[in-house]
Parts: C-alpha cells; structure tokens; sequence
C-alpha cells in the first residue's frame, strides 16, 4: 500500500480497515501467523530507513512511508487495522497534542502514518529509543522530544519547553502519559502532562484510544514479543478538546473518553483516579 492511497482513503472515509478479502502472496499464507515472520518484515523496514537516515534523507515524508510499509506488514502477516475518528481531527486546523495510551512498541511504528496526515509532527520518546542500534538512527533523524524517565521533574521541564517550540513552529505533538506499556488502561498512571502542554501552547489535545495487543510485550526483550495475528489493531481519534488554566478539565475530558472507547474495545479498566494530577 502506498501513503498517498491510504491518506486518499482516509480523506474519503474518515479512517481505514483492512480490506475482507486482502489478497496475500503464497509465503504470506504459509509462514504469516509465525513471529519470525512478522519481525523480519518490520526489521526490513527498519533497516530501509536506517539507510536513508544515515544519508540525511530521512524526513517526514520518509517517515510516513515506512510507517505505511508497517501497516502493510501486520496484513501481510494475516493481521487487520481499524482507524476511526479521523474526520474528527480533520474539523479542527493547526498543530495540536495528541495523547495515547500504550500497549505495545506496535504504535510507535503506525502512529507517524496516521499523525502525518494531518501534518509535521514531533513525538516524546524515551532515550533509550534514540540509542537504539539501527533504529535509533530513525528516530534521532525526525527531531524528537527526548525524556530520560529517571527525573520526573527534568522530563516535565523538557517536554513542556521543546514540546511548546515545536507547536509554535506548527508542529504537533504525540505523548503516551503512561509510565510504561501496558494492556490493561490504568487511570492512576495516564498523567496530564498532554492536557498540560496543549493549555500552556494554546492548542486542542486530541485522545486516541488505542488497542494493539497483537504485537505482545516480550519477557527478555521487551520490544520482541508474542504476536496474535487474530487481533485486530484498533486507532479511534476523539474530537479535539480545548485545554486552558492547568488543563485540569481537558485532561478529566480525555480521561472519559478513553476509559468509554477502551470499554469498548474490551481493554480492561483500573479506576483508581477520576481527577487530573
């Protein structure tokens, strides 16, 4: 699949769902249900992109298109993507902070696609990420907002000052408030360090509920999990929200919206906080 088709079929229909009836290649028939499988057609596309990043050429553009060929790989491996919502964030112009909760490293390779379609865009990533051997080339090439998750009150300072910078310079911003992966939706760990930002910036936060537990989380390499081919890969966009004062409501706002969707999704609830840090 190409990033102009998608986007066209975005654009038409305010999202996206594999197609019933994909037409699959012999090998992807025999083998796609195996993990090895499904890493090795993510590995490849890493490592086409570590090549374009170490010549300097890896830029937005570059950026959706592999996260395109992602998509392409989990259907090629037997896998299906459901996008909803994004007539949503279609009504509303400019850069805007997009919030996720966070299941597994699936997202941090779709995400770009879906999020560039609606413009430049910067995530917060952990610093391990831009280390990373062969990706961490990738991700240091898209200027991201680096947090090292060692001094809460550093990586508050960082992401709310290069956060703002670039939303001023017309770029959005993506954040996952969880401390850690999970497939469980744990209110008490979902900061509002999103709701935040987006009132200090002057800009609408976006929730996205999200739901990618086909790509599980491995015991020794985290990234490297089990895979459930079975599972369908779900990204809902809710509308944008105003966020102003301390982004206390906005944050209340998304919190309600997620914990309805994820309901929904059959993704597990731990209500332990009802109100904005």
């Amino acid at each position: 699949m190409e990033i102009d088709a998608f986007y066209e079929t975005m654009r038409k229909t305010g999202g996206y769902e594999t197609p019933a009836n994909l037409p699959r290649s012999f090998f992807n028939r025999l083998f796609g249900k195996r993990p090895v499988w499904y890493y090795q057609k993510i590995f490849r596309v890493v490592v086409s992109g570590y090549r374009i990043g170490r010549r300097g050429e890896f830029d937005n553009r570059q950026w959706a298109e592999h996260s395109v060929k992602v998509i392409t790989a989990v259907e090629d491996c037997g896998g299906r993507i459901n996008i909803s919502g994004v007539n949503n964030v279609l009504a509303c112009s400019g850069p805007k902070v997009f919030v996720s909760n966070h299941m597994s490293m699936a997202e941090t390779f779709i995400f770009p696609s879906l999020l560039l379609f609606f413009g430049p865009l910067s995530t917060v990533v952990k610093e391990s990420l831009v280390n990373y051997p062969v990706f961490g080339v990738i991700m240091r090439a898209v200027d991201p907002i680096v947090v090292g998750r060692h001094d809460a009150r550093s990586d508050l300072k960082e992401v709310l000052n290069k956060g703002l910078e670039m939303l001023h310079k017309g770029r959005s911003v993506l954040i996952f408030p969880q401390s850690t992966r999970n497939t469980d939706f744990d209110i008490a760990s979902f900061n509002s360090l999103g709701a935040k930002l987006a009132a200090r910036a002057g800009v609408p936060i976006v929730p996205v509920a999200i739901k990618t537990d086909y790509h599980g989380i491995g015991r020794r390499i985290r990234d490297c999990g089990p895979t459930d081919m079975s599972k369908t890969a779900y990204f809902k966009f809710g509308p944008p929200i105003h966020a102003d004062g301390n982004g206390r409501e906005a944050h209340e706002k998304v919190i309600a919206f997620m914990m309805e969707n994820l309901r929904l999704l059959g993704v597990n609830i731990r209500e332990q906080k009802t109100k904005a840090e």
